[in-house]
This record gives structure tokens, sequence and C-alpha cells, in this order.
């Protein structure tokens, strides 16, 4: 799967001298971690109306290079994305593939 967050090569640090310290304090957050990749699930919508999730959500990701930021972006229906994620899980991977496939289902 593709980083959302990717940082350029030229803005990496170097923190291998700090790896044990930050292992050891990221150790929770790792088990978390592990507990949902491997129990994770697509929510599945049995009613029209549902208080805890929003009705429609953005889709943001990066397009752009270190001299430029710039962003696609999408804005959708909640049921309709999670029904897309049902019915194609390969959006899962890419989340420019989403958009692009996003797009051009709405316009």
């Amino acid at each position: 799967m593709q980083n959302f967050n990717q940082t350029l090569d030229g803005f990496r640090l170097d923190s291998t001298a700090f790896r044990d310290e930050i292992l050891e304090l990221n150790r929770e957050d790792e088990k978390l971690y592990d507990f949902v990749k491997n129990n994770s699930t697509i929510a599945k919508i049995n009613k029209s109306s549902n208080p805890l999730r929003s009705e429609r959500l953005s889709i943001i990701a990066e397009n752009g290079s270190a001299q430029l930021s710039s962003q696609l972006s999408a804005y959708i229906l909640t049921t309709d994305f999670i029904n897309l994620l049902q019915k194609d899980p390969v959006h899962h991977s890419s989340p420019k593939i989403l958009i692009q496939k996003l797009s051009q289902r709405y316009s």
C-alpha cells in the first residue's frame, strides 16, 4: 500500500542513532497498529441514516513535488464511497487511483 504522506529522499533525516529509543516509545502504538491491521474491516451500512458518520467526505492526495505542492481531491457521499470500496477493493492501494476513479464517476 502506498504511503499517503511520503517524505522525499532529500528531506529524510537519519534517525538510526535513535532507533531503539523510538521503538521503545512507540511500542504501544505499534501494538494498536498491528491490532487494527490484523482486524480491519470495511463498514457495512444497513441504515440510510447513521449518526456516527458524516453524509459526505473529502479525499485528498499529494500530487506535487519538492518545489510545488499540489493535491488531487474528491468530494463524495459516504455511502457511495463505501459501496465503491466494497465493489472494487483495489482502491485501498492508492489514493490517487481512488480520486481519479471518483472524478470520472462524478464528472
